[in-house]
């Protein structure tokens, strides 16, 4: 949807960076035409080993912490701080989907460092550079670009640097809630004060997104 909208097919007047305006711009007829032109395709029945199941659930965790983390930061960036931690990791599939036969028994249970030092010896990328690519292919915005290439050094952001560290902060949670732990403060201390949040804040967000994603996980088990 986010390609479909910020290609020059459609040509609107500003670019889109949030699933919402996607939506709202392209109406029912077209989303249902995007629908219909993707090819179905159960990932359960794969057989390249990735964890589809924990990708998704990821990622829809790094959505709901940034939107959380948004709504105290910047209100009017939420819509758009979810969908970038949405599609944060796109660059991991991206991989997958070039070289099937090898990523998931290279990169298993790596993340983080480990899992980037062997994308970038074994495929001359990381997931995070691939991330960024295919945003520049599909033309997306520069700040949902931006976010996706530097969510792992926040620091090197220079257009969005609210953004990706709202995404930033949203994926070490993330982090936490893949390895099944607390969330270290500590860690995540430079990126709390660069948005102004407080230590009780960030707990509750992180909290409160573990419970929701928890909760439709039972939901749909």
């Amino acid at each position: 949807l986010l390609r479909v909208s910020n290609s020059d097919a459609y040509g609107f007047s500003q670019r889109v960076d949030g699933l919402g305006l996607a939506c709202t711009l392209l109406g029912a007829e077209a989303i249902g035409a995007v629908i219909q032109s993707t090819e179905p395709k159960n990932y359960r029945g794969t057989r390249d080993g990735f964890d589809y199941d924990l990708f998704w659930a990821r990622a829809r965790f790094c959505g709901e912490a940034a939107q959380s983390i948004a709504m105290q930061v910047n209100p009017q960036a939420a819509i758009t701080a979810y969908t970038a931690a949405l599609v944060h990791d796109i660059g991991r599939l991206g991989i997958l989907h070039a070289a099937p036969k090898s990523y998931t028994s290279l990169t298993g249970e790596l993340a983080g460092p480990a899992r980037a030092d062997i994308e970038m010896r074994v495929y001359h990328m990381t997931a995070t550079e691939a991330g960024y690519m295919l945003a520049r292919k599909w033309n997306l915005p520069p700040n949902l670009a931006e976010a996706i290439r530097f969510h792992r050094e926040p620091e090197r952001a220079r257009n969005a640097k609210e953004l990706t560290n709202i995404v930033a902060l949203a994926v070490m949670m993330a982090d936490a809630f893949e390895r099944d732990t607390t969330f270290n403060l500590d860690r995540a201390e430079g990126l709390c004060a660069a948005l102004k949040l407080s230590r009780s804040e960030t707990i509750q967000i992180f909290q409160d997104t573990r419970e929701s994603v928890g909760a439709q996980e039972t939901h749909a088990g």
